[in-house]
Order: C-alpha cells, then structure tokens, then sequence
C-alpha cells in the first residue's frame, strides 16, 4: 500500500486548532450507528444546558460501547501526528449522538468549560498521601452521519484562535472533524431535513 493512501484522508487545516479526517466510512456502518442510538432514549430534557443556548435531540451510551473504541482508534492517529496532548481516556463520561431538526441550533461555545471538569480522588491511605488529579477536555470530535442531501442549514462552523475568519466544515457523511477543546464552535440553525452527528470529547490531565 503506498504512504499517500494512508495519509491521504487526513487533512490538517489549523494545526493548532482542528484536523479534517474522510473516514471513508461505508453507508451501512453510519446506518448501524444511527440504528444503536435509535434505541436509546432521548435525554434532551434532561441535559444541562444554559436555556436557549442550544436546542436538538440528544441521546448517549456509555463510552465503553463498540463505538467509543472505533472512534478511539482515529483520534489517537490524530493526537500522536497532530496535537500530542497528554490524554488519559475517550468520551470523558458518555458519548452523544445529537439530532438537529428545523430551528435546532447551538451558539457559539467551548467544550473546555469549568462545569465539564472532572476530579478523580485515589483509594484513601492512612499511610500516604494521596493527590487528586483534576481531568478537562482536551479534544472534542464530530463524526457527520447524515447525507448532505438530507438537510439544508446546520453548518458546523468553527473560529480557531488568533483568526477572524469563521470556518464552515464539510458535510460530506463519515466526516470526522478533531479540533481543541478550546475553540469557539456553534451550529447554524436547521432550515429542513435532519441532521444527525456523533459528539464526543477526550480528557487528559489539567493543562500545565
């Protein structure tokens, strides 16, 4: 197999900031996602958000699910070529598969907020002092598992630091966009059709 088949669907726009992958994924694997989260519940009532700030469907699974792992395996690629963050696991607590439908949207954001922290204490000995180690998101994904042809609006739009210019992502299905935590990203609302995405972040220890 030659190199550039290989590296050929990865495409670094902002290095600093976010990376394309064309997974390339078949039809029928977004289908059999679509399919498992179909079974679930639909937790948008239940999710805590600041109102008004985001509006879609919402349901999640366990990260240790087969598809936490699949994921896990393009998103190391991306780290160790790309980012080389100090990540400790996927899907910090859950992963998300979100359902956009007309006048669905969600503002611009940070999926690094103070909320989204989380804080792991070790066993408790008598003996030694044990520290406790402070986790944030430090990448977050978008897989795109609708067809473009299915909706109109809803664009994945991001704002890298140090850059004015707004930044619309492709829609193509078995898109994976991995950006940093820190960078400012919204939805523009849906006008028709659906749009259905799988979210996700990864953690690692507290930036230093």
């Amino acid at each position: 197999m030659k190199i550039d088949s290989i590296v050929k669907p990865l495409r670094i726009i902002d290095p600093e900031s976010w990376v394309i992958h064309d997974t390339r994924l078949p039809n029928e694997f977004c289908d059999m996602i679509l399919d498992h989260f179909a079974e679930l519940p639909d937790r948008a009532a239940t999710a805590k958000n600041a109102k008004g700030h985001r509006r879609c469907g919402m349901r999640w699974d366990d990260q240790t699910s087969w598809i936490g792992p699949f994921l896990w395996q393009y998103i190391q690629e991306v780290n160790e070529r790309i980012f080389q963050y100090d990540l400790s696991s996927a899907f910090a607590s859950e992963i998300h598969q979100l359902e956009y439908r007309p006048g669905h949207y969600y503002h611009w954001h940070r999926d690094d907020m103070v909320e989204c922290r989380l804080q792991y204490a070790p066993p408790h000995f008598t003996s030694v002092r044990q520290q406790t180690t402070e986790y944030v998101r430090k990448l977050s994904f978008s897989l795109q598992l609708s067809d473009e042809d299915e909706y109109t609006g809803g664009d994945l739009q991001i704002l890298p630091e140090n850059n004015d210019k707004v930044i619309t992502v492709p829609k193509k299905r078995g898109t994976l966009v991995i950006f940093d935590s820190r960078t400012r990203h919204r939805i523009k609302p849906v006008k028709s059709g659906k749009r259905f995405v799988l979210v996700g972040w990864v953690v690692g220890p507290r930036w230093k």
